[in-house]
Protein backbone atom coordinates (compact mmCIF):
# COMPACT_ATOMS: atom_id res chain seq x y z
CA UNK A 1 0.00 0.00 0.00
CA UNK A 2 1.75 3.52 -1.52
CA UNK A 3 2.20 5.92 1.50
CA UNK A 4 -0.34 8.32 0.04
CA UNK A 5 -2.55 5.86 0.24
CA UNK A 6 -1.89 5.44 3.82
CA UNK A 7 -2.31 8.96 4.52
CA UNK A 8 -5.88 9.43 3.46
CA UNK A 9 -6.79 6.21 5.51
CA UNK A 10 -5.02 8.06 8.98
CA UNK A 11 -7.24 11.42 7.49
CA UNK A 12 -10.27 9.57 7.09
CA UNK A 13 -9.89 8.20 10.37
CA UNK A 14 -9.42 11.40 12.13
CA UNK A 15 -12.21 13.55 10.01
CA UNK A 16 -14.77 10.59 11.26
CA UNK A 17 -17.10 11.77 13.87
CA UNK A 18 -18.70 8.42 14.18
CA UNK A 19 -17.84 4.72 13.89
CA UNK A 20 -20.61 1.99 13.74
CA UNK A 21 -18.82 -0.58 13.63
CA UNK A 22 -17.82 0.11 16.87
CA UNK A 23 -21.73 -0.28 17.62
CA UNK A 24 -21.55 -3.59 15.77
CA UNK A 25 -18.84 -4.36 18.54
CA UNK A 26 -20.88 -3.71 21.40
CA UNK A 27 -24.34 -5.48 20.04
CA UNK A 28 -21.83 -8.59 20.02
CA UNK A 29 -20.54 -7.73 23.56
CA UNK A 30 -23.87 -7.83 25.18
CA UNK A 31 -24.78 -10.75 23.87
CA UNK A 32 -21.21 -12.51 25.21
CA UNK A 33 -22.46 -10.91 28.94
CA UNK A 34 -25.93 -12.31 28.79
CA UNK A 35 -24.55 -15.92 27.66
CA UNK A 36 -22.43 -15.43 31.17
CA UNK A 37 -25.28 -14.75 33.01
CA UNK A 38 -27.66 -18.05 31.41
CA UNK A 39 -26.63 -19.92 34.32
CA UNK A 40 -26.63 -23.41 31.84
CA UNK A 41 -27.01 -26.50 33.00
CA UNK A 42 -24.28 -27.75 30.59
CA UNK A 43 -20.48 -27.54 31.60
CA UNK A 44 -19.57 -26.60 27.76
CA UNK A 45 -22.05 -23.25 28.13
CA UNK A 46 -20.91 -22.78 31.74
CA UNK A 47 -17.35 -22.49 30.64
CA UNK A 48 -18.04 -19.97 27.89
CA UNK A 49 -15.87 -17.01 28.69
CA UNK A 50 -19.25 -14.75 28.38
CA UNK A 51 -17.97 -12.46 31.02
CA UNK A 52 -15.31 -11.09 28.67
CA UNK A 53 -17.79 -9.23 27.06
CA UNK A 54 -16.55 -6.43 29.98
CA UNK A 55 -13.55 -6.63 28.35
CA UNK A 56 -14.76 -5.51 24.73
CA UNK A 57 -16.80 -2.63 26.59
CA UNK A 58 -13.91 -1.23 28.69
CA UNK A 59 -11.48 -0.81 25.70
CA UNK A 60 -13.95 1.06 23.83
CA UNK A 61 -14.97 3.09 26.31
CA UNK A 62 -11.21 3.85 27.30
CA UNK A 63 -10.69 4.75 23.69
CA UNK A 64 -13.49 6.52 22.23
CA UNK A 65 -13.63 8.79 25.64
CA UNK A 66 -10.07 9.81 25.06
CA UNK A 67 -10.42 10.29 22.06
CA UNK A 68 -12.84 12.48 22.29
CA UNK A 69 -10.76 14.32 24.71
CA UNK A 70 -8.10 14.62 22.69
CA UNK A 71 -10.15 15.34 19.43
CA UNK A 72 -11.71 17.86 21.76
CA UNK A 73 -8.30 19.53 22.75
CA UNK A 74 -7.59 19.83 19.10
CA UNK A 75 -10.37 21.46 17.78
CA UNK A 76 -10.64 24.22 20.80
CA UNK A 77 -7.48 24.76 22.07
CA UNK A 78 -8.55 22.97 25.39
CA UNK A 79 -10.40 20.58 27.21
CA UNK A 80 -14.23 21.71 29.54
CA UNK A 81 -13.98 19.41 31.50
CA UNK A 82 -17.31 20.37 33.40
CA UNK A 83 -19.35 20.05 30.23
CA UNK A 84 -17.98 16.53 29.54
CA UNK A 85 -19.24 15.40 33.04
CA UNK A 86 -22.33 16.61 32.04
CA UNK A 87 -22.41 14.86 29.51
CA UNK A 88 -21.46 11.57 31.14
CA UNK A 89 -24.00 11.96 33.86
CA UNK A 90 -27.18 12.36 31.38
CA UNK A 91 -25.89 9.53 29.09
CA UNK A 92 -25.55 7.18 32.11
CA UNK A 93 -27.36 8.21 35.40
CA UNK A 94 -30.58 8.09 34.34
CA UNK A 95 -31.02 4.72 32.63
CA UNK A 96 -29.37 3.41 35.88
CA UNK A 97 -31.66 4.55 38.66
CA UNK A 98 -34.40 3.97 36.24
CA UNK A 99 -33.50 0.34 36.00
CA UNK A 100 -32.23 0.08 39.85
CA UNK A 101 -36.24 1.21 40.72
CA UNK A 102 -37.49 -2.33 38.96
CA UNK A 103 -34.81 -4.26 41.49
CA UNK A 104 -36.39 -2.90 44.46
CA UNK A 105 -39.59 -5.27 43.84
CA UNK A 106 -37.17 -8.45 42.42
CA UNK A 107 -35.47 -7.70 45.72
CA UNK A 108 -38.40 -8.02 47.78
CA UNK A 109 -40.30 -10.50 46.11
CA UNK A 110 -37.79 -12.58 44.52
CA UNK A 111 -36.50 -15.88 45.92
CA UNK A 112 -39.10 -15.40 48.80
CA UNK A 113 -36.81 -11.98 49.88
CA UNK A 114 -33.78 -13.70 50.54
CA UNK A 115 -31.52 -11.34 49.26
CA UNK A 116 -33.88 -8.33 50.29
CA UNK A 117 -31.29 -7.30 53.10
CA UNK A 118 -27.96 -7.74 50.71
CA UNK A 119 -29.93 -5.20 48.12
CA UNK A 120 -30.35 -2.23 51.19
CA UNK A 121 -27.56 -2.64 52.28
CA UNK A 122 -26.02 -2.52 49.00
CA UNK A 123 -27.51 0.63 48.32
CA UNK A 124 -25.71 2.96 49.23
CA UNK A 125 -23.10 1.74 46.95
CA UNK A 126 -25.37 1.26 43.95
CA UNK A 127 -26.17 5.24 44.64
CA UNK A 128 -22.69 6.21 44.83
CA UNK A 129 -21.49 4.09 41.70
CA UNK A 130 -19.28 1.85 44.00
CA UNK A 131 -21.33 -0.78 42.79
CA UNK A 132 -17.74 -2.18 42.28
CA UNK A 133 -17.83 -3.20 45.82
CA UNK A 134 -21.27 -4.62 46.25
CA UNK A 135 -21.44 -8.13 47.23
CA UNK A 136 -21.96 -10.76 45.14
CA UNK A 137 -24.99 -12.03 46.53
CA UNK A 138 -26.98 -8.41 46.03
CA UNK A 139 -29.84 -8.20 43.17
CA UNK A 140 -28.29 -6.09 40.66
CA UNK A 141 -24.67 -7.02 41.55
CA UNK A 142 -23.54 -7.55 37.83
CA UNK A 143 -23.82 -3.70 37.18
CA UNK A 144 -20.42 -3.40 39.07
CA UNK A 145 -18.71 -2.12 36.02
CA UNK A 146 -19.90 0.61 36.14
CA UNK A 147 -18.96 1.83 38.88
CA UNK A 148 -15.19 1.08 37.20
CA UNK A 149 -16.11 2.83 34.44
CA UNK A 150 -17.37 5.63 36.53
CA UNK A 151 -14.14 6.08 38.30
CA UNK A 152 -12.33 5.84 35.28
CA UNK A 153 -14.44 8.96 33.59
CA UNK A 154 -13.72 10.89 36.47
CA UNK A 155 -10.24 10.68 37.21
CA UNK A 156 -8.85 9.95 33.92
CA UNK A 157 -9.97 13.44 32.10
CA UNK A 158 -8.53 15.43 35.01
CA UNK A 159 -5.17 13.49 35.18
CA UNK A 160 -4.39 13.11 31.69
CA UNK A 161 -6.26 16.90 30.32
CA UNK A 162 -5.82 18.46 33.66
CA UNK A 163 -2.58 17.82 34.77
CA UNK A 164 -0.75 16.67 31.55
CA UNK A 165 -0.73 18.66 29.12
CA UNK A 166 1.66 17.12 26.60
CA UNK A 167 0.34 13.42 24.34
CA UNK A 168 3.61 11.82 25.29
CA UNK A 169 2.63 12.10 28.81
CA UNK A 170 -0.52 10.75 28.50
CA UNK A 171 0.27 8.03 26.43
CA UNK A 172 3.00 7.22 29.24
CA UNK A 173 0.44 7.15 32.09
CA UNK A 174 -1.76 5.05 30.11
CA UNK A 175 0.71 2.62 29.51
CA UNK A 176 2.08 2.35 32.61
CA UNK A 177 -1.46 1.75 34.09
CA UNK A 178 -2.01 -1.03 31.97
CA UNK A 179 1.37 -2.54 32.66
CA UNK A 180 0.31 -1.84 36.73
CA UNK A 181 -3.33 -3.50 35.99
CA UNK A 182 -1.80 -6.37 34.03
CA UNK A 183 0.61 -7.17 36.47
CA UNK A 184 -1.90 -7.56 39.29
CA UNK A 185 -4.12 -9.25 37.35
CA UNK A 186 -2.09 -12.21 37.35
CA UNK A 187 -1.01 -11.91 41.00
CA UNK A 188 -4.77 -11.33 41.80
CA UNK A 189 -6.24 -14.45 39.72
CA UNK A 190 -5.53 -17.16 42.35
CA UNK A 191 -6.20 -14.80 45.63
CA UNK A 192 -9.40 -12.32 45.02
CA UNK A 193 -12.26 -13.27 42.33
CA UNK A 194 -12.94 -9.21 42.74
CA UNK A 195 -9.79 -7.86 42.56
CA UNK A 196 -8.69 -9.84 39.56
CA UNK A 197 -12.00 -8.69 37.73
CA UNK A 198 -11.19 -4.88 38.68
CA UNK A 199 -7.81 -4.96 37.57
CA UNK A 200 -8.06 -6.77 34.50
CA UNK A 201 -10.83 -4.34 33.62
CA UNK A 202 -9.01 -1.31 34.48
CA UNK A 203 -6.23 -2.61 31.98
CA UNK A 204 -8.72 -2.66 29.19
CA UNK A 205 -9.30 1.03 29.82
CA UNK A 206 -6.00 2.11 30.28
CA UNK A 207 -5.21 -0.76 26.88
CA UNK A 208 -8.54 1.57 25.17
CA UNK A 209 -7.06 5.24 26.33
CA UNK A 210 -3.29 4.16 25.42
CA UNK A 211 -4.48 3.19 21.74
CA UNK A 212 -6.29 6.27 21.42
CA UNK A 213 -3.39 8.56 22.30
CA UNK A 214 -1.36 6.21 19.47
CA UNK A 215 -3.66 7.32 17.06
CA UNK A 216 -3.05 10.94 17.93
CA UNK A 217 0.62 10.77 18.25
CA UNK A 218 3.00 11.10 15.67
CA UNK A 219 3.43 7.46 15.46
CA UNK A 220 0.07 6.92 13.56
CA UNK A 221 1.05 6.73 10.04
CA UNK A 222 3.60 4.41 10.77
CA UNK A 223 1.24 2.31 12.97
CA UNK A 224 -1.65 2.61 10.03
CA UNK A 225 1.31 1.18 7.17
CA UNK A 226 1.70 -1.76 9.82
CA UNK A 227 -1.80 -2.13 10.67
CA UNK A 228 -2.79 -1.64 6.82
CA UNK A 229 -0.71 -4.88 5.90
CA UNK A 230 -2.51 -7.26 8.11
CA UNK A 231 -5.15 -9.19 6.55
CA UNK A 232 -8.76 -8.08 7.62
CA UNK A 233 -9.58 -11.81 8.18
CA UNK A 234 -6.46 -11.33 10.86
CA UNK A 235 -8.10 -9.13 13.67
CA UNK A 236 -11.18 -11.09 14.15
CA UNK A 237 -9.38 -14.32 14.12
CA UNK A 238 -7.55 -13.24 16.69
CA UNK A 239 -9.89 -12.15 18.78
CA UNK A 240 -11.70 -15.59 18.14
CA UNK A 241 -8.23 -17.52 18.94
CA UNK A 242 -7.84 -15.11 22.24
CA UNK A 243 -11.23 -16.16 23.43
CA UNK A 244 -10.82 -19.96 22.76
CA UNK A 245 -7.57 -19.75 25.33
CA UNK A 246 -9.45 -18.04 27.70
CA UNK A 247 -11.97 -20.61 27.64
CA UNK A 248 -8.99 -23.06 28.98
CA UNK A 249 -7.41 -20.06 30.96
CA UNK A 250 -8.75 -16.82 31.93
CA UNK A 251 -5.27 -15.53 32.69
CA UNK A 252 -5.40 -15.32 28.96
CA UNK A 253 -7.45 -12.63 29.18
CA UNK A 254 -5.01 -9.89 28.68
CA UNK A 255 -3.95 -11.48 25.19
CA UNK A 256 -8.11 -11.01 24.03
CA UNK A 257 -7.81 -7.41 25.39
CA UNK A 258 -4.55 -6.75 22.89
CA UNK A 259 -6.44 -9.01 20.14
CA UNK A 260 -9.55 -5.90 21.04
CA UNK A 261 -7.60 -3.18 20.47
CA UNK A 262 -6.04 -4.66 17.28
CA UNK A 263 -9.24 -5.69 16.10
CA UNK A 264 -10.66 -1.65 16.86
CA UNK A 265 -7.47 -0.52 15.19
CA UNK A 266 -8.43 -2.38 11.87
CA UNK A 267 -12.13 -1.65 12.18
CA UNK A 268 -11.03 2.14 12.61
CA UNK A 269 -8.63 2.77 9.98
CA UNK A 270 -9.08 0.16 6.98
CA UNK A 271 -12.20 -0.21 4.74
CA UNK A 272 -13.03 -3.62 4.70
CA UNK A 273 -15.65 -6.92 4.61
CA UNK A 274 -15.24 -6.66 8.71
CA UNK A 275 -15.45 -3.41 8.89
CA UNK A 276 -18.55 -3.85 7.17
CA UNK A 277 -20.16 -6.55 8.61
CA UNK A 278 -19.82 -4.77 11.86
CA UNK A 279 -21.18 -2.16 10.45
CA UNK A 280 -24.42 -3.75 9.62
CA UNK A 281 -27.72 -1.86 10.13
CA UNK A 282 -28.72 -4.52 12.83
CA UNK A 283 -25.82 -4.41 14.72
CA UNK A 284 -25.57 -0.68 14.74
CA UNK A 285 -28.95 -0.54 15.82
CA UNK A 286 -28.24 -3.01 18.82
CA UNK A 287 -25.44 -1.70 19.57
CA UNK A 288 -26.78 1.74 20.11
CA UNK A 289 -29.41 0.00 22.86
CA UNK A 290 -26.45 -1.58 24.24
CA UNK A 291 -26.17 0.04 27.46
CA UNK A 292 -29.80 -0.02 28.72
CA UNK A 293 -29.60 -3.90 27.09
CA UNK A 294 -26.81 -4.55 30.09
CA UNK A 295 -28.39 -2.81 32.73
CA UNK A 296 -31.99 -4.66 32.10
CA UNK A 297 -30.80 -8.30 30.35
CA UNK A 298 -30.99 -10.22 33.47
CA UNK A 299 -34.66 -8.75 33.96
CA UNK A 300 -35.78 -10.71 30.69
CA UNK A 301 -33.39 -13.60 30.85
CA UNK A 302 -34.62 -14.65 34.13
CA UNK A 303 -38.19 -15.45 33.73
CA UNK A 304 -37.49 -16.29 29.90
CA UNK A 305 -35.44 -19.48 31.36
CA UNK A 306 -38.03 -19.76 34.11
CA UNK A 307 -40.54 -19.86 31.39
CA UNK A 308 -39.35 -22.01 28.98
CA UNK A 309 -37.09 -24.17 31.18
CA UNK A 310 -34.62 -25.85 28.55
CA UNK A 311 -34.04 -28.89 29.11
CA UNK A 312 -31.04 -29.44 26.14
CA UNK A 313 -28.03 -27.10 25.16
CA UNK A 314 -30.20 -26.16 22.43
CA UNK A 315 -33.01 -25.05 24.49
CA UNK A 316 -30.84 -23.33 26.59
CA UNK A 317 -29.22 -20.93 22.94
CA UNK A 318 -32.60 -20.29 22.12
CA UNK A 319 -33.08 -19.22 25.64
CA UNK A 320 -30.37 -16.75 24.87
CA UNK A 321 -31.40 -15.81 21.66
CA UNK A 322 -35.01 -15.06 22.76
CA UNK A 323 -34.25 -13.20 25.65
CA UNK A 324 -31.62 -11.06 23.47
CA UNK A 325 -34.19 -9.71 21.05
CA UNK A 326 -36.78 -9.33 23.58
CA UNK A 327 -34.06 -7.40 25.67
CA UNK A 328 -33.72 -5.43 22.60
CA UNK A 329 -36.72 -4.22 22.20
CA UNK A 330 -36.88 -3.38 25.65
CA UNK A 331 -34.03 -1.12 25.70
CA UNK A 332 -35.16 0.53 22.34
CA UNK A 333 -38.28 1.73 24.67
CA UNK A 334 -35.84 3.07 27.06
CA UNK A 335 -33.99 4.61 24.29
CA UNK A 336 -36.82 6.25 23.39
CA UNK A 337 -38.24 8.10 26.33
CA UNK A 338 -35.55 8.00 28.54
CA UNK A 339 -32.01 7.77 26.95
CA UNK A 340 -32.26 10.04 24.01
CA UNK A 341 -34.63 12.69 26.00
CA UNK A 342 -31.94 12.72 28.75
CA UNK A 343 -29.40 13.34 26.33
CA UNK A 344 -30.81 15.53 24.36
CA UNK A 345 -31.85 17.60 27.74
CA UNK A 346 -28.03 17.40 28.68
CA UNK A 347 -26.94 18.77 25.80
CA UNK A 348 -29.55 21.88 26.26
CA UNK A 349 -27.83 22.51 29.96
CA UNK A 350 -24.37 22.05 28.10
CA UNK A 351 -25.02 24.43 25.47
CA UNK A 352 -26.98 27.34 27.97
CA UNK A 353 -23.74 26.72 29.97
CA UNK A 354 -21.42 27.91 26.68
CA UNK A 355 -23.59 30.28 25.29
CA UNK A 356 -21.52 32.78 25.78
CA UNK A 357 -18.23 30.72 24.17
CA UNK A 358 -18.51 28.70 21.43
CA UNK A 359 -19.63 25.24 22.12
CA UNK A 360 -17.81 21.88 21.45
CA UNK A 361 -19.11 19.14 18.62
CA UNK A 362 -20.19 16.24 20.14
CA UNK A 363 -17.09 14.26 18.72
CA UNK A 364 -18.13 10.91 19.69
CA UNK A 365 -21.75 9.73 19.99
CA UNK A 366 -21.29 6.47 22.87
CA UNK A 367 -23.49 5.39 25.68
CA UNK A 368 -20.39 4.13 27.88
Amino acid sequence: MTTLRQNELLKGFLKERYFPALDGIRAVSVLLVMSNHLHSNYAFLRRMPGWTGVDFFCVLSGFLITTLLLREEKDFGSVRLAPFYIRRFFRIVPIFLLVLLFYFPVAYFGEHGIRWAAFKSALPLYLTFMQDFVPHEAPFSFSWTLGIEEKFYFIWPILAFLLLKKLRGRALVAGAFFLVSASLYLIFESVSDRAYFHARSYAALALGALLACLLASNLAQTYTRWISRIPSFLPPLAVILALALVFYDRQFVMALDLSIALLLSHLLLIPSSVRAWFAAPVLVWIGRRSYSMYLIHLLVLTPVRVALHPKSVFAELAVLVIAYFITAGLSHLIYLFVEEPMRLFGKRVIAKRLSNSRQPVAILDTPN
